[in-house]
């Protein structure tokens, strides 16, 4: 058990356990010694004055290493490399001792993994004045979450272990471990027109309004060839036809803690953050809130899919209310959704039909269902197409299916 005041003692002297036992016995043994007259007592309390003062030098006075620190690469998906590497540099022209360097991971920006912490120690070599030493080291990527990397600590301490004294040398860095995502296709049309905007080029020819002409291929309908074009080019060119309307897909993730177990959030984020990603690729309109945390929307633009993937990451289920609300709210902020994806795991089957009912009057309604048990709760629900997915990879197959049909 943690004693209270004792890490405001520890930063105001320098002492380790084993400093506290040298003085404590010093103490003593002067006092004791003094008053009894025993030489031996005394002889064991200067001695233990002595540690003390000889150990002094060790832990004053500035230091001349200079720390730096670089992430690379800053920003990974759960499960990749990220290595971090530490330059040391004496800044001083005379030699410096080896020296050990203990860096901290910690995740105080997610409250999904706030409190977990890392140590990890390096070894720094000693170093003539004015050379530099690097050291690699990976770090922990496991785990979603923004991690803040450092400060970078010496501990300065005599040989004898009797004082010590932590010295931060750089300032803290932020990493990102992103939801793993992958990217899927994008709806080619959707109920919002907007005949100015983007267009999708993988349309169906002989839709709302002329593209661009390219050369002819087999299948084409002959109808669509442009004669003066094909005179230019001195090949067969048509008229590529494309379908304007634009497809806004609103992604609403089930923000109550009790419609989740195990991994099976993170699998709702992963899947989210597919769907986000590629449609951000596609140059496509999109929102994403999770419970009521809004991720990309109308009023919450992002500079990229980066910007949203750092929102996806610290994203978490704390909002125990109905399912129903989070998507009529979207519904009603998107006006101009075409389809609807809602992502949970334990709804109950009520609560989805309910939803369901509401949405599909407004949109077309997908449903991920990411229970991890055999026997999910979510229904097949009249209207709305669900994709059973215990792993990103049975949604990314399932929901490029759904797209192609």
């Amino acid at each position: 058990m943690r004693v209270p005041g004792s890490a405001r003692i520890r930063r105001r002297v320098p002492a380790t356990g084993f400093g506290l036992v040298v003085a404590v016995v010093g103490l003593a043994c002067w006092v004791v010694g003094w008053q009894l007259g025993w030489v031996e007592l005394m002889v064991v309390a200067a001695g233990c004055l002595v540690a003390l003062v000889l150990a002094i030098p060790f832990v004053i006075g500035r230091s001349r290493l200079d720390l730096q620190r670089s992430l690379h690469p800053q920003r990974v998906m759960v499960g990749e490399r990220c290595v971090a590497r530490l330059t040391a540099r004496n800044t001083s022209h005379t030699p410096m001792r080896a020296v050990r360097v203990v860096e901290h991971t910690t995740a105080p920006l997610n409250a999904l993994t706030a409190g977990t912490s890392r140590r990890i120690e390096l070894d720094v070599p000693r170093l003539h004045g004015g050379e530099s030493h690097v050291v690699e080291y990976e770090l922990p990527t496991v785990r979603r979450g923004a991690f803040e990397v450092g400060p970078a600590v010496v501990n300065r301490s005599d040989p004898a272990g009797v004082l010590a004294r932590e010295v931060a040398h750089s300032g803290s860095q932020t990493l990102w471990v992103h939801p793993r995502w992958r990217l899927v296709k994008a709806p080619s049309a959707g109920f919002a027109k907007d005949l100015e905007g983007p267009t999708a080029d993988d349309s169906p020819a002989g839709d709302i309004a002329f593209h661009t002409v390219r050369p002819y291929a087999i299948g084409d309908d002959p109808r669509h060839v442009h004669w003066m074009s094909s005179a230019r080019a001195g090949q067969v060119m048509v008229r590529h036809y494309v379908d304007t309307r634009r497809p806004h897909v609103t992604v609403v993730v089930d923000g109550d803690p009790g419609d989740w177990a195990g991994a099976e959030f993170e699998t709702g984020v992963e899947v989210a953050a597919s769907v986000t990603v590629s449609l951000l690729h596609a140059r496509l309109p999109v929102t994403t809130v999770v419970g009521d945390e809004w991720i990309v929307g109308k009023a919450h633009p992002v500079a990229d899919h980066d910007d949203a993937l750092d929102r996806l990451t610290t994203c978490r289920p704390a909002t125990p209310r109905p399912l129903l609300v989070s998507v009529g709210e979207a519904l009603h902020r998107e006006p101009a959704t075409s389809a609807l994806l809602i992502v949970t795991a334990r709804a109950s089957a009520e609560e989805v039909l309910r939803t369901v009912g509401h949405a599909r009057r407004h949109a077309r309604v997908v449903v991920a269902d990411c229970c991890a048990d055999d026997a999910p709760t979510v229904p097949a629900v009249p209207g709305a197409r669900t994709i059973r997915c215990r792993d990103l990879t049975t949604f990314a197959a399932a929901w490029n299916r759904s797209v192609a049909r």
